[in-house]
């Protein structure tokens, strides 16, 4: 089996400390790659040194929707700057995320740096891995005013179905994780079973959502087979075949190479 993580952090306090272990499992389990995931400058910076480290490792550098300073003016120079690192694949993950933000201006602040950052990654030629939490709607209508001319994903995808083909007419590609497993979520299920097979990403969002059977416990990048199976079984064509077009998908969206 050779997989890839396309969102893990790896550079969280939960799991760095003990990063090489993680890595060493994955590695096990037949993951051959996966993105590290910045959420602020110093998570993102954390994401490159570990993609400077470790060879299955690619970086995805960004501000996440609920930093509590995103209106701070220095947030895109520091962007900029660690982006140009040769091991940077996408800025991310930025996004929406109105669960946690209910308020109408922190709202609007959301919105002003997710199509900043989007700018930001056209004019450097790279993906976007998008976060969203009660907000698809917004999002879809800022994508389609400030289309990602180099693609991107949307990660952990709990959208409506209706909305899926909508965000791969923008260019995105539909990020699956753990959620999958959890038998409420027939909805997700639906989506893995039907989507065109090269617009579909897994991904662990590791140590978050951990997949059913280890639902409450620390997620770790090795667990991306839990999800993967679960795509197979919604799936008609064969797990060789779901194997290597994942594989194709990933190395295609963020021009990357692995030993697949």
């Amino acid at each position: 089996m050779k997989l890839y993580d396309t969102h893990c952090h790896l550079n969280s306090d939960i799991l760095y400390p003990e990063i090489e272990t993680w890595i060493h499992q994955a590695k096990e389990k037949g993951v051959i790659a996966m993105n590290v995931i910045g959420w602020d400058e110093a998570s993102s910076r954390l994401a490159v040194k570990i993609a400077n480290q470790y060879p299955m490792c690619h970086a995805v550098v960004g501000l996440h929707p609920v930093n509590d300073d995103l209106t701070n003016p220095n947030h895109f120079a520091w962007i900029q700057s660690i982006a140009s690192s040769s091991t940077v694949v996408a800025i991310g993950e930025i996004g929406l995320d109105y669960y946690w933000k209910k308020d109408i201006n922190d709202q609007n602040n959301q919105k002003t740096v997710f199509i900043k950052q989007i700018q930001l990654a056209n004019e450097i030629k790279l993906p976007i891995v998008v976060h969203c939490r009660d907000a698809y709607e917004d999002i879809l209508l800022i994508l389609q005013n400030n289309r990602p001319l180099y693609g991107g994903v949307m990660h952990c995808y709990a959208g409506p179905i209706s909305l899926v083909q909508q965000f791969i007419k923008l260019g995105m590609l539909i990020s699956l994780g753990g959620p999958i497993t959890y038998k409420k979520n027939q909805d997700l299920r639906t989506i893995a079973g039907t989507i065109e097979l090269n617009k579909l990403l897994i991904e662990t969002d590791a140590p978050y959502l951990s997949p059913e059977p280890l639902r409450g416990k620390r997620n770790t990048p090795e667990n991306i087979a839990y999800v993967f199976k679960e795509v197979v079984k919604q799936r008609k064509e064969t797990e060789e075949k779901i194997e290597e077009t994942l594989l194709k998908n990933t190395e295609l969206l963020f021009h990357v190479k692995t030993n697949g």
